[in-house]
């Protein structure tokens, strides 16, 4: 679930913009974690789509579309699975060469697979709106919690 919400927060498409994983909770203190995630998620284009990674990072399948964003305008639908950004390919081992090219304004070619089809699209990547940003910190900062289960868990 979170590793989804990165990746959506980044479709944008950045690299682990914060510091946790699907099976454990952030380790870094909440101030450096919320300054981290707001510095990377300002400079980092936003193309508009929520993903489903649980098949890898290879296999990222669009679960929605958001209205007025980019994505919208350039036809990506739930179901497409993104494959690439200007010819490099959504992989782990790409994320370095991908932050480089995913800045706001930037005009880019995004490539996915509809139907066992590969499909150029021309689309622009936009500031990720605040009102997303602001959910997606808000969802990530909850594993900062200290709730009283959580010490009930550990007994």
């Amino acid at each position: 679930m979170l590793n989804r919400m990165l990746l959506t927060a980044t479709l944008v498409l950045a690299p682990a913009a914060v510091l946790a994983g699907d099976d454990h909770k952030c380790t870094a203190p909440v101030q450096d974690c919320l300054n981290e995630m707001v510095s990377k998620m300002k400079k980092t284009g936003f193309i508009g789509v929520d993903l489903d990674d649980s098949k890898g990072p290879d296999h990222l399948v669009v679960t929605e579309v958001f209205a007025g964003t980019a994505a919208e305008q350039a036809g990506i639908k739930t179901g497409d699975i993104l494959v690439g950004l200007d010819g490099i390919t959504f992989a782990k081992e790409n994320w370095e060469k991908m932050a480089k090219i995913k800045v706001p304004g930037k005009k880019v070619t995004c490539t996915i697979k509809r139907e066992g089809k590969k499909i150029e699209l021309p689309i622009t990547l936009t500031p990720m709106p605040a009102d997303l940003m602001a959910k997606y910190i808000g969802d990530h900062m909850m594993s900062h919690a200290k709730l009283p289960e959580d010490a009930q868990a550990k007994k």
